[in-house]
């Protein structure tokens, strides 16, 4: 088995060769078309690992074939194979020779001119892709037909790589804020002008150094929205802050490595003086976003561990976790409190002993560490 359309490695041979040119239907040629998948965009660059859809059309100036006939191979510049083949149409199948090479040809005659095939493309390249084909008159011989006299050719080069990003856009509620007659957070911080304009969670527990992401409006506070790939923490492949408003919701842009693009991830939302929340199922990705709802169950649980807290009809997360240090796991103790009573009777401030943020560092406070003390959260540290 080889490939008979003129193309590098080929032997020589092509269409024509066995078919004759011009023949019953004129000068023979087939064109290439690569565009980007489930699109009628062409694509000249490529990138690595992503599938395109590929079409080869037999050309024929004159008369009217009964059938039609292909090759196809895409080629590096040693003339060795290029990315690999997929998925090919009814009547078209991927032989794979010795060497290698992947031959995308037909596996039976065909009425229409035109062929189709996926391909993933390489890791990097110049690739060339090469085609010859057959009109024939369907009299079961070599005879009558025409044959492709060269190969039709089509250049892809890599293009530089996007890095992949995800817009993950959550509702959540946290208990401190949270007004149960409105049904909405609190917004005291914002309006002191006391939420900072940098994010910050660029300090021990999370160390996370972005910048910030986020919609301005009625802002509560920041929050740091993570994925992973599976529930334990050494799986987190993004991060990204964001301001999280009144009415629960915040949507940050998270970018990830090309190795850890996947099409589901749990999600999981941060604050620093509230207990974490994550989905208690994966998150499906559709057209690169990922949307979530918090408030309307409760979120992970595992063992003894908890979610979030019932506040009548929705969900939220646990307030008074001011000390996030505890290398273990997420727990409110009476490392929490110690900051409030140094802290208590100030105003005005920014500060994690603040639980239900109100700017105010008083007897309240104390009152939402004291319902939740001995909680502590089941997302895996």
């Amino acid at each position: 088995m080889n490939y008979f359309i003129g193309a590098p490695g080929g032997g020589g041979a092509t269409c024509a060769t066995c078919h004759g040119s011009p023949g019953n239907f004129g000068l023979i040629t087939a064109d290439i078309q690569v565009f980007n998948t489930g699109t009628t965009v062409p694509a000249t660059n490529y990138t690595a690992g992503t599938t395109y859809d590929i079409e080869v059309e037999i050309l024929h100036p004159i008369g009217s074939p009964g059938r039609f006939g292909f090759q196809l191979v895409a080629l590096d510049s040693t003339s060795s194979q290029a990315g690999a083949f997929m998925n090919p149409m009814s009547g078209v199948s991927i032989v794979n020779l010795t060497n290698g090479i992947e031959v995308v040809e037909h596996s039976s005659f065909i009425t229409s001119p035109i062929f189709t095939v996926q391909w993933a493309a390489p890791s990097t390249g110049t690739v060339n892709f090469y085609a010859g084909g057959v009109a024939a008159n369907g009299n079961e011989q070599n005879s009558g037909d025409g044959g492709s006299p060269s190969p039709a050719m089509y250049t892809m080069t890599p293009g530089s790589t996007p890095i992949p990003q995800i817009t993950v856009s959550l509702n959540a509620f946290l208990e401190g804020p949270y007004n149960v007659t409105s049904g909405l957070m609190e917004t005291q911080l914002n309006q002191q002008s006391l939420v900072p304009s940098a994010q910050p969670y660029n300090t021990l527990p999370w160390n996370y150094p972005g910048t910030p992401s986020g919609t301005p409006g009625a802002v509560v506070d920041w929050v740091l929205v993570s994925l992973r790939t599976a529930d334990a923490a050494s799986t987190i492949v993004g991060q990204a802050a964001g301001l999280l408003l009144a009415d629960g919701s915040v949507s940050v842009d998270i970018q990830l490595s090309p190795s850890d693009v996947f099409s589901e991830y749990y999600v999981v939302l941060e604050h620093r003086n509230h207990l974490p929340i994550m989905s208690p199922v994966l998150v499906q990705v559709i057209n690169n976003e990922i949307n979530y709802d918090f408030t309307q169950a409760n979120s992970y649980t595992t063992g003894a561990g908890f979610g979030q807290k019932s506040l009548g009809q929705v969900w939220a997360a646990y307030a008074g976790n001011g000390d996030q240090l505890n290398a273990i796991g997420h727990e409110l103790t009476g490392s929490d409190i110690l900051e409030w009573f140094v802290e208590n009777g100030n105003f005005g401030i920014y500060i994690n002993s603040d639980f239900n943020m109100d700017g105010d560092i008083n007897a309240n406070d104390r009152i939402v560490w004291s319902i939740n003390n001995g909680i502590f959260s089941a997302v895996p540290r």
